[in-house]
């Protein structure tokens, strides 16, 4: 019902709450029966899926069953070493694609920020922002995740990511195939297939279609 209200930044246990300062962007999960079942958001709490409060953190809410789990992990459930931001929840609620400077999530050596995408199942993170191990060189942010988690698109300002790019000065946005590995340059111009620049991407549900803001 629209007129009741739930805490959801809170342990499974109750015994942590984060307060309206300490925690923010949240985004919402769930089909079907499952409808807003799940939620992801933003915190500095300390203890709420395990996160020390020393950065900020990327967490995910089951609230039919309480189960809290953090996001912004690497091997061994570590926290991540900087702040994460910007999660985006899959209509599924299973997967959340997030943008990270932390350089302990995965294998990360570019000292930029990263976009990631964890899985409930596997209860694992995987980088996103890479060509089949080729880093991004330069920024990537803003992820939006198609309805079951496999396609996410991105803005960046790499020119390592796929051809029609040269040098780090333009934002492009491109779609990411989590099963194949292949990334795609989104905001190319269909003349020559060159980047024309693009930013603030949008994805449908079934991963088919892809809004953005394109600056020229």
């Amino acid at each position: 019902s629209f007129n009741k209200f739930d805490l959801v930044s809170r342990s499974g246990d109750d015994k942590i709450i984060g307060t309206f300062f300490e925690t923010f962007t949240p985004v919402i999960g769930g089909t079907g029966a499952d409808e807003g079942r799940f939620i992801a958001y933003v915190t500095y709490t300390k203890g709420l899926g395990g996160g020390t409060g020393k950065y900020r953190q990327v967490v995910w809410r089951d609230r039919k069953t309480g189960e809290t789990r953090l996001v912004s992990q690497g091997t061994n459930g570590v926290e991540g070493n900087q702040n994460s931001h910007a999660p985006a929840i899959s209509a599924d609620g299973r997967s959340v694609a997030f943008e990270s400077y932390a350089t302990n999530l995965t294998p990360d050596s570019n000292n930029v920020r990263d976009v990631f995408v964890w899985n409930y199942n596997t209860n694992t993170v995987t980088a996103v922002s890479e060509n089949r191990g080729i880093e991004a060189n330069s920024e990537c942010f803003e992820p939006t995740i198609s309805g079951d988690g496999n396609l996410i698109a991105f803005s960046s300002s790499a020119d390592t990511l796929a051809p029609g790019v040269t040098g780090t000065s333009t934002v492009n946005v491109y779609l990411r195939d989590m099963q194949s590995g292949a990334v795609t340059l989104i905001s190319k111009n269909e003349k020559d297939g060159k980047g024309g620049g693009g930013s603030r991407p949008s994805i449908s549900e079934d991963g088919s279609r892809i809004a953005f803001h394109n600056y020229f």
